[in-house]
């Protein structure tokens, strides 16, 4: 099985995602993203 990396939607980095849904590569950019969709 393949790893795929995505491009954090916040800052561009690359990371591999732990969950499909994943696009945020640590928790700052994760509660960036999550306060942006409010």
């Amino acid at each position: 099985m393949r790893i795929y990396r995505r491009k954090c939607k916040c800052c561009n980095e690359w990371f591999i995602p732990k969950y499909q849904n994943q696009y945020w590569c640590n928790e700052i950019c994760g509660t960036k993203i999550a306060l942006e969709r409010r």
